[in-house]
Formats: structure tokens, sequence, C-alpha cells
């Protein structure tokens, strides 16, 4: 019955808005959202793993959907090849990862990734160009993809890095997502250094691993830009994901002992 309301709706918004540019694409992406989260909730409630191989792969063509349809009716360049030149780079890389060389943390790398990077591109081309700027409902939609964008960049770099913490043996990833108060979260190991939550309740958002955990005399550094127990040249993720989480009032708290793993939980204050 979900699958055929959803059918007749997204038939009744074509007949209704065939007249604008682009609608194909944006139903189109709105038919394979919808697809993409009925398949994977028959994977995790009816054990159906054929749909759900198909899940991921039909988000990340939703949000393709998405942002070539906004483009269309914004008269901007399409750059139709260079978007599906990157979807079909994105799903190879999360089947190689699926059947190749099993990774769930690299496989969720990729679909955020790839979604996030739709999401931004989406809202930059509804913020408007230099000199032209579209109305404010067109602003409000953008900053929806904004906050959707940064929200799948931060969880990207945080599986890439437990991804790398637990190294070519593998093991476990967890992610999780919850709400609390503030007196809840954690006093040690907060960043910013010293960080004091203002909001009385939070959202949050953990991903955790079974890796190799942190040095403690590591800790202070941890998010400072291109610092890196690893190797010259990496480094920036734990920045950008402070930095995502700053951007929205929130902060970062870590929990970590050397050999046991580490959790990484992003805090965001809830309105109202």
């Amino acid at each position: 019955m979900t699958i055929l309301a959803q059918a007749a709706a997204l038939a009744v918004q074509l007949r209704i808005n065939r007249g604008y540019r682009g609608i194909g694409w944006w139903l189109a992406g709105s038919a394979a959202f919808a697809a993409g989260f009925i398949f994977l909730l028959l994977n995790a409630g009816r054990g159906y793993w054929w749909l759900g191989i198909l899940g991921n792969p039909a988000l990340m063509s939703a949000h393709t959907g998405l942002m070539v349809g906004t483009l269309r009716f914004l008269d901007l360049p399409e750059r139709r090849p260079r978007a599906l030149l990157a979807l079909a780079g994105a799903v190879a890389v999360y089947y190689a990862f699926l059947f190749a060389v099993p990774s769930i943390s690299a496989r969720t790398v990729a679909v955020c990734g790839a979604i996030a990077l739709f999401d931004l591109a989406t809202a930059r081309a509804l913020l408007g160009r230099r000199g032209h700027r579209f109305p404010q409902p067109a602003r409000f939609t953008a900053a929806v993809f904004v906050v959707h964008g940064c929200f799948l960049l931060a969880l990207a770099n945080l599986a890439a890095n437990a991804a790398e913490a637990m190294g070519e043996t593998g093991g476990l990833l967890r992610i999780q997502v919850g709400i609390g108060p503030a007196a809840a979260i954690p006093a040690r190991n907060r960043f910013p250094v010293g960080w004091q939550p203002q909001a009385s309740d939070h959202a949050w958002l953990e991903v955790a691993d079974s890796g190799v955990g942190i040095d403690p005399a590591a800790m202070e550094n941890l998010c400072g830009p291109f610092y890196s127990t690893k190797f010259t040249g990496r480094g920036q993720g734990l920045s950008v994901v402070l930095g995502i989480a700053q951007a929205h009032g929130g902060g970062l708290t870590v929990e970590s002992r050397p050999g046991a793993g580490s959790a990484f939980r992003i805090h965001f204050p809830v309105a109202g």
C-alpha cells in the first residue's frame, strides 16, 4: 500500500507540475529516495538482503536526481554527465566494498560522502549566483540541503577515521543517534577544549569503533588541523567534524582506551 500511495502521489505531482523544467528529474529522485528507504527497512525488518544491497545506491541516485532537477529548474548548467559519472563511481566503490573487499566503514564513507557532495552542490545552486539571489523559499530549501550535507560529511569523516583505526583486520563499527540533557554530556575530552553546552538538551550522533584506541597524551591535540599520529598529510578529518559541530552551536566528545577502541560523539543543541 505504501508503494502504491507513493506512486500515485508522484503521478499526480508530475501531472500538475509537468510544465516546470526539471520536474521529471526531481520526481525520479523522490521515487528513488522512497524506494531506497523501503528497501533498507525491508532488509532490516524482514531480512530481504537482496533489497538491502539496492537501498544505498537508490539513495545516492535520489540525491543525484534532486540536484540535476534543481539545476534544470533554475536554468543553470546541469552537468548531467559529470553528475552521473560521479554517481556511477560512488556506486562502484560501494559494491567493491560490499563484495570484493567487505568493509562497512568504507561503504559508510562512500554513501555519506557522495550524498553530502550532491546535497552541498544543490544548496550552492539554490543560494544563487553573485548578483542574483533566489527567493526566500529557495534559500530555506538550500539551508535544509546544507544541514543534511554537513551532517553526512561529518559521518563520513568519522567512519573513515574508524576504518583507519581498525586497520586491515577490521572490527566492529557502531553508529547511534539519540537525545539527552546537557548534564549527561561527559565532562572529559570535550572539543573545542573547555566547551560548555548552552542548551538544556542536545541531539547526538556517535560513531564507535573497536580499533587501537587513542593515546591519552595525544588527546588534547586530537582535533587540531593537520594533526595526526598516522602519517604526513592526514589529520583534517576531525577538525572538519569539529567545525561542523561548532557551526551548529555544538561540540564533540571523545571516549577512548588504548587497545579498546574509541567513541566520537557530535552534540547538537535542540531548539526550544
